[in-house]
């Protein structure tokens, strides 16, 4: 029975993509061929073995690698994911990556305006008007909510021994990232060499679509149709292509300049929601997240 002995928790829009590629490369560390597997968001109680199988089955091919991992971000806000990983795994390594919440809040809700996922009448002159909406009005939002990181973290540190918890932040896996890398290979206690002059530090870029209808279209049948055709060709081919439709995507749908910078009302308002949080973070952690929260 094969199983993952590692885990990248969260969060979402924190660089965890570009990561999760990264550690693709390494000759010890197998990565499900699918990102984003939510397996351990059921209660441990409510799966069952066929759950079960078809969860190894994306571990599948694993040969000699002795770092075994998956990448479902969500796993850090789940209620369930703590309980259910310690049942299954309970001697799994756990990643997290965190984003200064504000900056990760403004660019999730841009891409759910990218993927259309906000109402039809959301143009570009309303986006800052709905965004102001949305933090004063729907506090419960998952927006809002991966921000609370400690929040999240708590029910994790409260159950997980801590040499098997490795915290990063984006800033740091965004502009340093070899030395980010190779401290996970440590973690991890693979060949942590392999990184130097070896990785691709491409991060998902926040934009405003030069044509959204497209954009959406196309991202659709990403996300419904990527995952299957990963069966189809070799991994090589598929990560080929994967890499092909990023750059065209980036090339000639996305107008990275045009991205909008925060207005600092908002920019505020957020601050003021995340400030607690942030400052047990910063005590469980011993660094210094100033930045997160000045102006």
């Amino acid at each position: 029975m094969v199983l993952p002995n590692f885990l990248i928790i969260g969060a979402p829009k924190s660089g965890t993509t570009s990561l999760y590629y990264n550690l693709k490369k390494h000759p010890q560390i197998y990565m499900s061929p699918l990102k984003e597997i939510h397996f351990f968001h059921k209660h441990k109680d409510y799966i069952d073995h066929e759950d079960l199988s078809k969860y190894q089955n994306y571990f599948k091919n694993v040969n000699k690698e002795s770092a075994i991992g998956e990448a479902t971000t969500t796993y850090l806000y789940s209620i369930n994911a703590p309980g259910s990983i310690q049942r299954f795994i309970p001697n799994a390594k756990l990643i997290a990556v965190l984003r200064n919440p504000i900056d990760r809040a403004y660019s999730e809700y841009l891409m759910q305006y990218r993927n259309n996922r906000l109402p039809d009448n959301i143009s570009e002159k309303d986006l800052f008007p709905y965004f102001s909406h949305l933090i004063s009005e729907d506090s419960k939002s998952s927006l809002l909510q991966y921000g609370f990181y400690w929040k999240s973290l708590s029910r994790y540190t409260n159950i997980v021994e801590p040499n098997n918890l490795k915290i990063f932040l984006f800033e740091n896996l965004k502009h340093d990232t070899p030395r980010v890398l190779q401290d996970i290979c440590r973690f991890l206690s693979v060949d942590d060499t392999y990184f130097l002059g070896n990785y691709s530090p491409t991060f998902n870029q926040a934009g405003i679509p030069k044509n959204k209808t497209i954009y959406s279209l196309l991202e659709h049948f990403r996300r419904t149709y990527g995952p299957g055709l990963s069966r189809y060709f070799p991994e090589s081919t598929y990560e080929t292509l994967r890499k092909l439709y990023v750059e065209t995507r980036s090339r000639f749908l996305m107008s990275v300049n045009r991205v909008p910078q925060l207005p600092l009302h908002l920019r505020k308002q957020l601050i003021d929601i995340y400030f607690d949080d942030i400052m047990e973070l910063q005590r469980f952690l011993n660094t210094d997240l100033t930045g997160w929260y000045q102006l």
